[in-house]
């Protein structure tokens, strides 16, 4: 039946209304009202017929304009008596993905010409597709009916430059492309315009914020600092290493030194080598006699980066010291 629906929706005529914005002007205060009058309903009759027959009401929007009374530019209201209560206001709604579709179609449409080939943000084809990319990057996630923003995502809006949070930019260049289509613009001028907005975008934040890169996790786990550049190690599948990009430093996790000694180097043992650059045990392995002995690990980096270690033996046991 509701396929029934659609198709005959889909042979009506249009759904029009004209869409009124109002400013009111009190005692030098303007207050602002919108709303709509329905033209001429159109399909939109067969849906409601259709939902009524089952006893439910057509969804709507909860972006809708709601109808408009019918009023005159420069009507002259009576005064009316004023009275003053307290209330409290409820934050607002969590997007579902139909009111956050809808509010991509409407975002920014009031700054866009009346004839712009398309407004709002993305199209009809692609809106859902920007939410599942949304999702897929783990900036908004799904929670039952709603849509809400992670962690990632609100760090995303918060270091984000105004221009480009703003739908504003996307009204400005869809209002420059219909002038394009009229002859009105040059296409050479409106590409010179967006480079020029992205240089001075870059030129203005080229540098990273200290702050900002705290609020990321790019997914790696840190171990400690490097003994040779300074920069963050990080802990690999095979090894750590290094992340400085001129660095070459790396400890692999199946070294042969410590398994000489019946030790595997885990990440306890590199984050006491990397903070003390040695670390001490009273349980190694001889690879020859296979017996226990007590002994501090020594690392040294060189200027390449490639670590060495020595055996330190304990003063009441005169040993001798070995080398990798």
């Amino acid at each position: 039946m509701l396929i029934a629906s659609k198709l005959l929706c889909a042979s009506e005529q249009e759904y029009i209304y004209e869409s009124i914005k109002t400013e009111i002007s009190c005692h030098g205060e303007l207050f602002t009202a919108s709303g709509k009058n329905v033209l001429q309903y159109g399909w939109k009759e067969v849906e409601e017929r259709f939902f009524k027959s089952y006893g439910k009401n057509a969804e709507k929007p909860e972006e809708e304009e709601s109808d408009f009374p019918d009023i005159k530019i420069g009507q002259v209201f009576e005064c009316v008596v004023v009275k003053f209560s307290e209330h409290f206001t409820a934050p607002p709604k969590h997007y579902t993905e139909d009111t956050l579709l809808s509010a991509m179609e409407h975002a920014g449409s009031s700054d866009m010409i009346e004839d712009a080939e398309r407004k709002g943000l993305g199209t009809p084809a692609t809106r859902a597709a920007i939410i599942e990319k949304l999702i897929e990057k783990g900036f908004i996630e799904r929670k039952k009916k709603q849509i809400l923003p992670t962690a990632d995502g609100r760090n995303l809006i918060r270091i984000l430059p105004e221009m480009i949070k703003s739908p504003k930019l996307t009204a400005e260049w869809e209002n420059d492309l219909t002038l394009i289509s009229r002859g009105q613009k040059n296409v050479e001028e409106f590409l010179f315009e967006i480079e020029k907005m992205v240089t001075k975008l870059v030129s203005d934040n080229g540098q990273p914020v200290e702050e900002y890169q705290k609020l990321f996790s790019d997914g790696r786990k840190e171990i400690g600092k490097c003994p040779r550049c300074g920069n963050k190690v990080y802990v690999g599948k095979r090894n750590y290493y290094c992340s400085g990009s001129d660095c070459s430093f790396t400890l692999w996790k199946n070294n042969r030194f410590f398994e000489s000694q019946g030790k595997i180097l885990d990440e306890a043992t590199v984050r006491k080598l990397l903070s003390e650059k040695q670390v001490h045990f009273k349980d190694l392995v001889s690879e020859k006699t296979k017996r226990k002995y007590e002994a501090t690990i020594k690392m040294e980096v060189s200027e390449t980066g490639n670590p060495k270690f020595q055996l330190i033996f304990p003063e009441r046991k005169k040993g001798k010291k070995n080398e990798e």
